[in-house]
């Protein structure tokens, strides 16, 4: 399960401190179990700043363009990539772990979204669009899919600007992300294994062959 991380301080360094642990505990799981596929919980995902969440999944997208910012004509003006544990953007990186181990990009991976995940959330929701061997399951997003920052006015105010709309790899803009499999009103936090997302991604994973 993949949290919303709302912060104030997007340096490289804080952004590093807060993905690497997130990296580490991944990386040791693939480490001591033998898993066939990973479970991507975004439901509870409200968002914040998604360079921690994509560096701590690093190991699953690894070194691909995974989303982009479109102007207010759709088209694209830049891409975000992950490049050997960096998140970069126009040749600057933003921030980076330290990667270890095996990469997770042939692994199937289902992705769990609902109308709780947002802005950020769906960001890292969409860089798992066009992956190999992934799956959407769940609830249609709360369809926050705009670039936005905050600018300072006088008398300690702020105004809100949208700046773009986000897009997956492709240059696709989605209004918010539908599903592959809807399934509704069958959450279960308490009990997990009996939450029917959880039983359909297992199922997914368990699957002979593996939706694209």
């Amino acid at each position: 399960m993949i949290p919303g991380m709302d912060f104030s301080d997007n340096s490289a360094e804080n952004i590093c401190k807060i993905a690497q642990p997130l990296y580490d505990w991944i990386s040791r799981i693939k480490s001591s179990h033998k898993l066939e596929g990973w479970i991507i919980d975004l439901r509870l995902n409200t968002g914040g700043n998604s360079a921690p969440m994509l560096l701590a999944l690093y190991d699953l997208l690894i070194n691909n363009e995974i989303w982009g910012e479109l102007d207010e004509n759709k088209k694209s003006v830049r891409k975000f990539e992950l490049v050997d544990g960096s998140y970069i953007q126009k040749s600057q990186t933003i921030a980076a772990i330290t990667p270890s181990g095996r990469l997770l990009d042939q692994k199937r991976v289902a992705v769990i979204t609902g109308m709780f995940t947002e802005s950020s959330g769906e960001v890292t929701a969409l860089a798992f669009k066009s992956r190999e061997n992934t799956i959407f399951i769940g609830g249609n997003t709360a369809g926050y899919t705009t670039g936005n920052v905050t600018w300072p006015l006088p008398f300690g105010s702020l105004i809100a600007l949208t700046t773009g709309y986000d897009s997956d790899r492709d240059g696709n803009y989605y209004p918010y992300i539908v599903p592959d499999i809807v399934i509704a009103k069958q959450d279960n936090f308490e009990n997990l294994l009996s939450d029917a997302n959880i039983q359909e991604a297992v199922k997914f994973i368990e699957s002979e062959t593996s939706k694209n």
